[in-house]
């Protein structure tokens, strides 16, 4: 990918990609603007920035009561679960959640799990 970008490539997308985010791609790219896959995007971020941006990226995801939510929604709980368990609002859950988002420069909570497993947080 990071070859592609680097040759003059506009965007770069994975094979499951959805239809409009395909359409929504086309048209940024067509507007002169760049489009990568949010997911892919920060694939090559983390790569280009290093071990040690990963390993702070890590430890911010892993500190106090967000790397509590992290972990229980790696295990599979849905918000309302990790809010009973830690027991902490549903709204704070959320709260943090985004922030692993914002952290991770992703948008759902698969692409979390995918991320963080290339992190090394998640055992297969």
């Amino acid at each position: 990918m990071r070859a592609c970008l680097d040759a003059g490539a506009a965007g770069y997308l994975g094979k499951g990609v959805l239809p409009e985010e395909l359409w929504r791609a086309v048209r940024t790219v067509a507007l002169g603007g760049r489009s990568v896959e949010p997911m892919l995007q920060a694939r090559l971020d983390l790569h280009i920035a290093g071990a040690d941006a990963e390993a702070e990226i890590r430890a911010q995801l892993l500190a106090g009561r967000r790397g509590n939510v992290l972990r229980l929604l790696l295990e599979g709980h849905s918000p309302a679960e990790i809010a009973a368990t830690l027991p902490i609002t549903k709204k704070h859950v959320d709260k943090k959640i985004a922030e692993i988002k914002t952290l991770l420069g992703v948008d759902t909570p698969i692409r979390i799990y995918r991320l963080c497993r290339e992190l090394g947080l998640v055992d297969d």
